[in-house]
């Protein structure tokens, strides 16, 4: 009478209960941090361009809108709009949420490249609440 040695239960036999669902969470979340990274690398490129700096620079500038939101003026994360530029040409559209001690805003930014020079057909800022708004172009002389 000979008795066969009985094989221990492989690795994936013994902890198969706590590895899928772990592994499902590890992929789920280099997913979601995939998805992060990319909104955070368009957010940061739309932040980086000429309309959206000189309209946030107005908008700060502005004594009507710090009286208005108080001070510090901050930019929300959410940007959403378009940018798109050939050289000397180019267009933007963005809406930009502004916010203060005081309230919230949203700052509308229409701009055209021509020959290397950005014009601004809207600077606008409407108020979240009031929906009361406050031009920020300057007045055409």
């Amino acid at each position: 009478m000979t008795s066969t040695p009985q094989t221990a239960p492989g690795w994936w036999s013994r902890n198969w209960k706590w590895a899928v669902p772990l592994g499902g969470v590890t992929l789920l979340a280099l997913m979601l941090a995939f998805v992060a990274l990319l909104l955070m690398l368009v957010f940061g490129m739309l932040r980086g361009t000429e309309p959206y700096q000189h309209a946030v620079a107005q908008a700060k500038a502005s004594m009507a809108l710090r009286q208005a939101l108080g001070e510090p003026i901050e930019e929300g994360f959410f940007v959403s709009g378009n940018f798109s530029s050939n050289n000397a040409s180019g267009d933007a559209s963005f809406s930009i949420p502004l916010s203060g001690p005081h309230g919230a805003a949203t700052l509308y930014v229409e701009a055209s490249k021509s020959a290397g020079v950005w014009s601004y057909s809207v600077l606008l800022v409407r108020m979240d609440t009031s929906g009361k708004e406050i031009n920020l172009n300057p007045p055409a002389p």
